[in-house]
């Protein structure tokens, strides 16, 4: 259930970056949708909200969180209790020493989780900068998303994403089947959230 991250974020391919492909197979992720909550480092609600929503997805997906150590168990622990502790795969970022003083390499690693996953979640009832951002850099990448109407996320995804109530695992369920479902609108809302966020973060790669 937990991820080496130092395996996911530093590895290369012929001194390139790794792709989102190589992530998966780092993970243990297999060839079922991915999912990448994106929750705030300081807790909230979020990432409880994802992982309760996965049982009720279907489509063998899997759910990438990144989470304090100190947060994990719980985590595990809703994920045991829901069935659900093999398909979530937890990113601990107490290992993330090097990429606190490194800001380029924090902003690639980044990229590789956008470029694996399927969907993008920020279902987090709280919003602040740190996750502001990391949303923003999902749109950059292009990647579909869905963002909770809590906070300044509705505004910022505008019509490039999904908008759903906070707190609430049945709907975000609906939302994550929705464009699992739809290959055409997830490729549409990617593109529209790769134009919406050009004027605001530099590529990632």
């Amino acid at each position: 259930m937990r991820a080496e991250w130092n395996r996911c974020s530093t590895g290369e391919e012929g001194g390139r970056p790794v792709g989102g492909s190589a992530v998966r197979d780092q993970l243990g992720v297999g060839a079922g949708p991915l999912l990448l909550c994106l929750a705030r480092p300081s807790g909230d609600q979020g990432a409880e909200t994802a992982v309760r929503a996965l049982p009720l997805c279907g489509r063998d997906a899997s759910l990438v969180v990144a989470v304090p150590g100190a947060r994990a168990p719980a985590l595990e622990g809703l994920a045991v209790a829901l069935g659900v502790e093999r398909a979530l795969h937890l990113i601990d970022l107490d290992g993330l020493d090097g990429l606190d003083r490194l800001a380029e390499d924090r902003a690639v690693d980044r990229a590789r989780l956008y470029s694996a996953a399927d969907l993008i979640l920020a279902p987090s009832p709280i919003v602040g900068v740190e996750l502001a951002e990391a949303v923003s850099e999902a749109m950059a990448a292009g990647r579909p998303l869905v963002v909770s109407d809590g906070g300044e996320l509705a505004e910022l995804v505008g019509s490039a994403g999904l908008v759903v109530p906070p707190c609430d695992p049945a709907v975000l369920a609906g939302a994550i089947t929705r464009l699992l479902d739809d290959p055409l609108l997830r490729a549409r809302l990617g593109e529209l959230a790769r134009a919406r966020a050009a004027p605001l973060v530099p590529v990632l790669g």
